[in-house]
């Protein structure tokens, strides 16, 4: 894609009576429906089969709408560029998709998004959850290091949208837990920061940190680096097994001896709590997803001028080869183990029936 700064030199060689002709057609441009394949195609490094992987691939004619068709030699199976991303047997235009990426950086409701792009709910649904399985896949394995500031975030276990034939526990008033304080019905995310910005957001397991937790983590995390935490027997077993050194400030301590503190991470913490509240409730389910999107957030906030973070966005999960059907969204795995967390309850799936 051309520089921001390319685009403006091009435009100031217009006069304006030829700029208007210019934004009539730019306009027509955005609703065809082929431009969305288009940008995907200019995206990606090269041609792969959807079906077999291999790149033997050739021109195989075109749809009606203009979209171009490839046939691979080894398989000798008909794709096109968007078969194997999200936006797979999409008949919506790219201001459509670009008007949804707009409402879902704004954090706006699922209502609101489908009247401000002009779909139903439960299409402006399927997108919000292809966009963040796309966005998922995108994620890049950033290894902190240096000083890093690392702590556990905690929340209730959500089982919307489970059908009553499957729900593992009895049905509950919202916010309510059988257990106070952590314990195995709370899901532990693990939130790491280092002093370059560069975070992560895992969903680790069921409780306190625990040594386990913490291996799981090892590959974000470069041996030697100096750990700002709490104190937890995790976080000082991690250390001495990975060469790092640790810095330990209390809790409800602003600042320990030596003038570290947890500031980072806390704001962390209080961001992604205003942003899963915002939401009503996330499945445990979908959870991972909307943190995968929470830090893409964050990373375009500090990258990215406002005006164009809709088209980043688009241009980096549109042509992700990341495809998912509208009854996928309902089969992915959860992340956690279900049964060590409602098991003892002997009810529903776990029922001795």
């Amino acid at each position: 894609m051309r520089t921001k700064d390319e685009l403006i030199k091009i435009a100031d060689s217009f006069f304006a009576d030829e700029a208007d002709i210019l934004v009539s057609l730019f306009k027509t441009k955005l609703l065809q429906k082929n431009e969305t394949q288009k940008i995907i195609h200019r995206e990606r490094n090269q041609l792969i089969c959807p079906y077999c992987k291999s790149t033997n691939i050739y021109k195989n004619g075109k749809t009606k709408i203009g979209n171009q068709k490839y046939i691979c030699r080894t398989c000798n199976k008909s794709f096109s560029d968007s078969n194997d991303s999200i936006v797979f047997s999409s008949k919506k235009s790219y201001l459509q998709w670009i008007k949804f990426i707009h409402c879902e950086i704004l954090g706006l409701t699922l209502k609101r998004t489908s009247l401000e792009v002009g779909i139903s709910q439960t299409t402006a649904f399927a997108w919000r959850h292809k966009l963040y399985f796309a966005i998922g896949k995108i994620k890049q394995d950033i290894v902190l290091n240096g000083i890093i500031q690392i702590d556990g975030y905690f929340i209730s276990i959500n089982l919307k949208g489970t059908k009553k034939n499957n729900m593992p526990r009895y049905s509950k008033k919202r916010s309510s837990s059988a257990y106070r304080g952590v314990s195995h019905h709370k899901v532990c995310i693990m939130c790491g920061i280092d002093d370059n910005d560069n975070l992560f957001l895992e969903i680790v397991g069921l409780g306190g940190e625990a040594n386990n937790m913490m291996d799981s983590l090892s590959y974000k995390i470069k041996e030697g680096s100096k750990l700002v935490c709490d104190g937890k027997f995790a976080f000082l077993t991690f250390c001495k097994n990975h060469n790092c050194s640790i810095e330990l400030v209390k809790s409800k301590t602003y600042k320990n001896e030596n003038g570290y503190d947890m500031n980072s991470i806390n704001g962390i913490h209080s961001e992604l709590r205003k942003y899963l509240a915002k939401r009503r409730g996330v499945s445990i389910r979908h959870l991972q997803e909307y943190l995968d999107m929470f830090l893409f957030l964050k990373l375009l906030e500090y990258s990215t001028e406002p005006n164009l973070q809709d088209v980043t966005t688009f241009n980096k999960a549109i042509p992700t080869r990341a495809k998912l059907l509208v009854k996928q969204i309902f089969e992915l795995a959860i992340p956690i183990d279900i049964k060590k967390a409602y098991g003892d309850y002997h009810y529903g799936i776990f029922s001795n029936r």
